[in-house]
């Protein structure tokens, strides 16, 4: 792994630059020699002997390519995947090439050469779902097919990869220990991840249970997961139309923002006006400018809060700006407003700008010369942010969701059809979880414990 910068950010994922947090520590710590693990050491040259013995001696019938290319759907140039499949998985004449190599010279090999690849020739290509990590140790991987579990040392993919990830990866168990050699290099995410792997199951006639070692250690099979795995890449790297973004009442997000003009002379009976409507919520008068915060009680989408924004009144020597953030409520803000002021506003003007087009503009703005990254939030705020996410995400468990078929979480765990589907969005909310930066993550496993999912 290269070395980290001081400037950088830290490994740790705190957010923080690496001197300011865990550079004290890592240089107060005593070197020790690395010493590598035997299994990998060996791989190195004995990957160069396959090769060449494949290239010497199994001919033309030997053409790895063109069937990882025709029934793989698979890119050869992805030789992290490529070149493990082509030695232990691709038969020629009935055999692979590590089985040809074992018959004709395992007799001449070391022991340890010997065992070693006699651990390759047993290795499991299939999809792995990553359960736990450990950064800059190891992962623990569950196969999706099978169910087994290994823990694996894996330094570089421990510090990139988080919970429920899945990987298309060959396990190679060696001397009481598991590693991983052999993996696509791309992770998927548990929607699509699981979706290959249903397509797994229903290419091989397998049902929801494990599914037999040696169905999935099958030549077939190992063609079957890498064309599978493809689909899903290619999928994942499909343009997308961003997602349609949407206020707590369902409402498309639009930004309005309604002008009006009034006299001067009738300001103080414009303000008195808006602050006697129900759920305004003034704020201190700044530069000549006062802002009236205007609600109304609970809220659709969130049953624990207590009342809902539905737009702000900004009132300036002589004008009224109104802004909401969809059409809907502008409407039903503006007729509340003019109901309140009859015969003192004068409508100027209605501007709408959509969230897709404001982030357009804002990604085309340069960043100011003196640009500097955020402060991190001060540990208060934070609290209050792990407490408004819990408070959120309890509020989920009793909400329609349509991905659940419109059912809530706590009905969808009830019901054989949507379960699986629940198991997929909480796992996909656990990974986002897992992302943040240390002091901003909350556990979310009072999720799975109210769901029974456990």
């Amino acid at each position: 792994m290269a070395s980290v910068g001081r400037n950088d950010p830290c490994p740790c994922g705190s957010g923080r630059k690496y001197k300011r947090c865990c550079l004290s520590k890592d240089e107060a710590r005593v070197e020790r020699p690395v010493v590598r693990d035997p299994g990998p050491l060996l791989d190195d040259r004995l990957t160069l002997d396959l090769l060449e013995y494949a290239d010497d001696n199994l001919g033309e019938g030997h053409d790895p390519e063109a069937v990882f290319k025709k029934e793989g759907k698979g890119d050869p140039g992805d030789e992290l995947l490529f070149i493990p499949w082509s030695l232990y998985h691709h038969p020629v004449e009935g055999k692979t090439v590590v089985e040809w190599f074992l018959a004709d010279r395992g007799t001449y090999l070391g022991r340890a050469k010997r065992e070693w690849l006699e651990s390759q020739r047993r290795a499991l290509l299939s999809y792995w779902e990553v359960t736990e990590v450990e950064p800059g140790v190891g992962l623990t991987l569950k196969c999706l097919l099978t169910g087994v579990e290994h823990r694996v040392k894996e330094q570089t993919g421990s510090r990139v990869l988080s919970r429920w990830f899945v990987l298309l990866a060959r396990v190679v168990e060696y001397t009481g220990k598991a590693y991983v050699v052999g993996c696509h290099d791309r992770a998927l995410p548990p929607t699509l991840g699981t979706g290959a792997t249903k397509a797994v199951r229903e290419a091989l006639g397998a049902g929801p249970g494990l599914v037999p070692r040696d169905l999935v250690q099958a030549h077939e099979t190992a063609l079957l997961l890498v064309r599978e795995w493809y689909a899903a890449v290619k999928v994942q790297d499909a343009p997308r139309r961003p997602p349609v973004l949407a206020n707590t009442d369902g409402h498309e997000m639009v930004l309005v923002t309604d002008r009006h003009s009034f006299d001067p002379a009738r300001r103080d009976e414009v303000v008195a006006a808006l602050c006697a409507m129900k759920g305004a919520e003034p704020s201190p008068e700044e530069e000549g400018e006062l802002r009236i915060t205007l609600t109304r009680p609970g809220n659709r989408q969130n049953k624990g809060w207590t009342n809902t924004i539905v737009g702000t009144a900004v009132v300036g020597t002589d004008t009224l700006a109104l802004e909401t953030n969809s059409t809907v409520r502008a409407s039903a803000l503006l007729r509340r407003v003019r109901k309140a002021c009859p015969g003192m506003l004068t409508a100027v003007s209605r501007e709408q700008k959509s969230a897709e087009h404001l982030l357009r503009e804002r990604l085309r703005e340069p960043p100011p010369e003196d640009y500097a990254p955020p402060a991190p939030p001060p540990p208060e705020v934070l609290e209050v942010l792990r407490q408004f996410k819990v408070k959120t995400n309890r509020g989920w468990l009793d909400e329609e969701v349509p991905a659940l078929g419109g059912l809530t979480p706590r009905a969808a765990a009830k019901s054989p059809k949507r379960r699986p589907a629940l198991e997929v969005l909480v796992k996909e909310m656990e990974q986002a979880e897992d992302r943040l930066p240390t002091e901003e993550r909350i556990d979310l496993s009072f999720l799975r414990k109210e769901l029974g999912l456990e």
